[in-house]
């Protein structure tokens, strides 16, 4: 069994507790090249009319909303937008790195 990207990225606390012997691979991109594709995924989604970002994101369930929290306004950034975005990038991956053991 494995899991990826959202929500599995944002659970990894409840999946080591439920999970105790699972293994985790961290992914570390370019944060400015993440946050462009990114914004990439949402012009595209929005200009086919696939689906509307906001209407995913609100479709999540409630314990799987870190990403809002993280201050990620895809379809239309400010450079504040981004910044902040980027910070949080940075957190996140400073956090899995401080709480998943180099073993896991």
């Amino acid at each position: 069994d494995a899991a990826m990207d959202e929500p599995a990225m944002l659970m990894y606390e409840e999946i080591m507790a439920a999970f105790p012997e699972a293994k985790f691979l961290l992914t570390i991109s370019d944060a400015e090249r993440w946050f462009e594709n990114y914004v990439e995924l949402s012009r595209e989604l929005r200009a086919t009319g696939t689906i509307s970002l906001k209407a995913f994101f609100h479709s999540l369930p409630r314990n799987c909303s870190r990403m809002q929290s993280w201050g990620c306004n895809f379809a239309n950034p400010s450079p504040e937008d981004k910044d902040t975005c980027l910070k949080s990038y940075h957190r996140h991956i400073q956090r899995v790195q401080d709480v998943i053991p180099p073993e896991r």
